[in-house]
């Protein structure tokens, strides 16, 4: 599978780049053959990465004895402050008795979540010449957008803390 994949993203890459070299240039406005093309490359490139890292995971397990899910970074801290647990709701604090997702979190406060990132996106808008910005600047401000927005979820899903709008 990982071959398939590395085999398709090289293809996907090539074609991307003769097709925004010969055919025009790669156009989101109107999502025309090169940015097609450029997302699929995007896609599927992000996908081998993900298998990847999974691969690592699962290598590192077997030769630590341990399980997959205590090695991954998206699992945080315990659950067992959380007030009034749900066992019939799998996004409830508390219903996954030793470890919390970030997922998980995000879910318990989905609406709320999402109205912090776009008022975040607007401040970070707002605040920096996105334009103009240096590549290094721009994820060291996109990283700590989602540091801030990950961190909220989790404070808010550790408490129990549901916000209802």
């Amino acid at each position: 599978m990982l071959f398939q994949l590395t085999a398709l993203c090289g293809i996907l890459w090539t074609l991307t780049v003769i097709t925004d070299a010969s055919v025009e240039p790669v156009s989101r406005k109107y999502a025309n053959l090169a940015f097609i093309l450029w997302m699929l490359s995007l896609f599927v490139s992000m996908g081998s990465m993900f298998l990847v890292a999974d691969m690592a995971f699962l290598f590192l397990s077997h030769i630590l004895h341990v399980s997959p899910a205590s090695l991954s970074p998206l699992y945080v801290g315990s659950t067992a402050a959380s007030p009034s647990p749900d066992p019939s709701d799998p996004s409830s604090p508390g219903s996954m008795p030793t470890r919390v997702c970030l997922i998980s979190a995000v879910d318990y406060n989905q609406f709320f979540v999402f109205l912090l990132a776009n008022v975040l996106t607007g401040l970070v808008n707002m605040a920096v010449d996105t334009l103009h910005a240096s590549p290094p600047f721009a994820l060291a401000v996109l990283l700590g957008y989602l540091a801030c927005l990950a961190v909220v979820a989790l404070a808010l899903f550790a408490n129990g803390i549901k916000i209802k709008l």
